[in-house]
């Protein structure tokens, strides 16, 4: 993929229409309740729908801002979470942000990894043309070759060799499984950064199904130990829905 797709997937958005109101002080001190009450185990039916008709009656996005030519972030609350020094944003940086969070954010036409610390500190420095949405485990993409990298411990799982890693609208998984190619061949990746070598001719991954693979022209399926097996009682990849 060209180096301008992937500067398609950059959000670009500097003012953001917003539908519904921000929540205020207030707002935020009963959501927080709700949610406490909600860990606690006392969700019943008339609390699941006072949560929520809350989430759905506010904006509590994180807003992009500038200041002389260059972005930050600043969320729902007010909170400055990145100061205004960077070029741009990924997409899913709109989405709701607290301190400690992180987002993708371009500087010297690169992409890197901040954290929303009040100033925006980097955590992966801005060398890759592209970073998917910043799970625990995403996708990087430079100089013309995909790795998978481990953002906690920042270390790549896969390094920065395979032909294609599989994205959905940024994100690197889909019902916790993901793909990647090398040498016309593809392995197969779950969003607990366990993997197997590319060694498969095709994937299968039907929602809330087993994951199959085919190896020299016959299916299977992936168990504990990430090999391949054909006994299907060892099956241990399994995709899912949130």
């Amino acid at each position: 993929m060209e180096n301008m797709n992937k500067r398609n997937e950059i959000n670009a958005t500097i003012k953001k229409e917003e539908k519904l109101p921000k929540p205020t002080l207030a707002d935020y001190e009963k959501r927080e309740k709700i949610e406490n009450q909600l860990s606690k185990g006392e969700a019943n039916d008339e609390l699941e729908s006072a949560y929520l008709n809350m989430m759905n009656s506010f904006d509590w996005s994180t807003r992009i801002f500038e200041q002389d030519g260059k972005y930050g972030l600043v969320n729902s609350r007010g909170e400055i979470l990145v100061q205004p020094f960077f070029e741009n944003f990924m997409a899913g940086s709109l989405d709701e942000h607290k301190i400690g969070s992180w987002v993708v954010a371009m500087q010297n036409e690169k992409c890197g990894v901040l954290i929303c610390d009040g100033t925006g500190s980097w955590l992966i420095k801005p060398e890759y043309d592209f970073i998917g949405y910043p799970n625990t485990i995403t996708h990087v993409y430079k100089d013309g070759k995909w790795g998978v990298i481990d953002l906690s411990k920042k270390e790549f799982i896969i390094p920065l060799e395979c032909d294609e890693v599989s994205s959905y609208n940024g994100f690197m998984f889909e019902n916790g499984i993901a793909t990647y190619s090398k040498n016309g061949k593809t392995g197969v990746i779950n969003e607990d950064g366990a993997f197997t070598e590319a060694i498969f001719e095709e994937v299968e991954c039907l929602p809330e199904e087993v994951v199959k693979v085919k190896l020299n022209g016959r299916w299977g399926f992936i168990n504990d130990n990430n090999q391949y097996t054909q006994n299907e009682d060892d099956a241990a990849w399994n995709t899912y829905i949130d």
